[in-house]
This record gives structure tokens, C-alpha cells and sequence, in this order.
């Protein structure tokens, strides 16, 4: 979908018709976003989704996932930064049960592992930094293809043709 063109709201519609059909297990979404735009996430999951439970943050000032896996509650979100995106899924391959239940949706997919952001998980001097001085790419070292596997339900967002 192109930029503009909704994906957000079509990630929260999605997973509230995921949670609310009693015949899928989906029972709560971690969302995967980079820094820039948590505040329209935050924003639109309050304007669109108002049965959430409860909201969570596992970003540089939050970091309640411990709280997200103990809430067995439908409806409840936990917004993670795609920094913290490497220690989601080492919880999840070490703790399949905590997520046998979630929906992943990651925002910007297309930023995840991209060969070409290699570099810029953390810089200080890097020929990148102006460019991208309010953006943080992730690159997660070993993945494999059954990483995401715990999760039943994953939706991938991006703007990219490719």
C-alpha cells in the first residue's frame, strides 16, 4: 500500500477483527514500529481501537513486556520498538506459549534486516546520520526462517514496491 494510503488503520482494524472473532485464538497484538512514528500509532490505536484492555511499551523509556506476557486479557497491545525487536524474538523462541495467542504486526518491514541499513543500529560517526538522523534500521544477526513461527498471526506493513 502506498504511504498515505491507510495501513495503519488497516493493521487495527485487522487485528480487532482477529481478536473479536471467537472462533480465532488471537487473543492480543504486539505491534513493531520504529521510533518515528509511535506517536501516530498511539494516536490512531485510541481513535480506532477503544475495546483495547490495556497498552504496553518496550521502547527506550518503557519497557512493560514482562506486564504484556502475564496479561491474559483480549484486546490488550504491546507497541515495540524496532530496536527492541532482536529481544522480542528471542523471547518468543525461548517462550513460544507467551505468544501462541498474538498477533505480530511490524511497520516498515521493509527495515527489518535490510542489508543495505547494516550499520545503523547504533552510529556516531556514520556516513548515514543525515540522511537518517531521526530513523533507527534494524539489522537482527542469525535470523532464521522459523523465527516468527510462534506467532499464528503476523502482518508485515510496508510502502515499499518490493
Amino acid at each position: 500500500m502506498a504511504t498515505g494510503s491507510g495501513k495503519t488503520w488497516t493493521a487495527i482494524d485487522t487485528i480487532k477483527e482477529m481478536v473479536q472473532d471467537e472462533d480465532n485464538p488471537i487473543r492480543n497484538a504486539i505491534i513493531c514500529i520504529p521510533k518515528t512514528i509511535e506517536e501516530q500509532w498511539m494516536q490512531d490505536l485510541s481513535e480506532r481501537y477503544s475495546e483495547r484492555h490495556s497498552d504496553y511499551y518496550w521502547n527506550a523509556d518503557k519497557k512493560e513486556f514482562a506486564d504484556f506476557f502475564m496479561d491474559d486479557h483480549k484486546n490488550s497491545v504491546l507497541l515495540v520498538s524496532h530496536w527492541f525487536l532482536p529481544q522480542l524474538i528471542e523471547v518468543a523462541r525461548k517462550n513460544p506459549n507467551k505468544v501462541k495467542k498474538t498477533m505480530l504486526v511490524i511497520d516498515e518491514l521493509h527495515n527489518i534486516g535490510a542489508p543495505g541499513y547494516k550499520g545503523l543500529v547504533s552510529t556516531d560517526d556514520d556516513e548515514f546520520d543525515d540522511e537518517f538522523d531521526d530513523q533507527v534500521k534494524v539489522v537482527i544477526k542469525d535470523l532464521r526462517e522459523d523465527d516468527y513461527l510462534p506467532f499464528p498471526s503476523r502482518l508485515g506493513l510496508s510502502a515499499t514496491p518490493w
